[in-house]
């Protein structure tokens, strides 16, 4: 098996961990509550990226900065 710089299985697996640590003992109420929350908060990251996209000219779908984000959470 080659070794792999990005394994999308594991980060499903921290995303589900940071969910559970989330929302460990939240009632069905307030766990409906933090996903809307956290979608109001996706969207306006996902609007800033695409405006971002829009004043660098990116027409390539924006990949470098998806990248370049990436790269610096890393």
């Amino acid at each position: 098996m080659k070794n792999k710089p990005f394994d999308c299985v594991e980060m499903k697996r921290r995303g589900a961990r940071r969910v559970q640590e989330a929302t460990a003992g939240m009632t069905l109420t307030e766990k409906v509550e933090y996903w809307r929350q956290r979608d109001a908060q996706f969207r306006r990251e996902q609007e800033a990226l695409v405006a971002r996209q829009a004043g660098s000219g990116a027409a390539t779908g924006g990949d470098d900065v998806i990248d370049a984000e990436f790269e610096e959470k890393r």
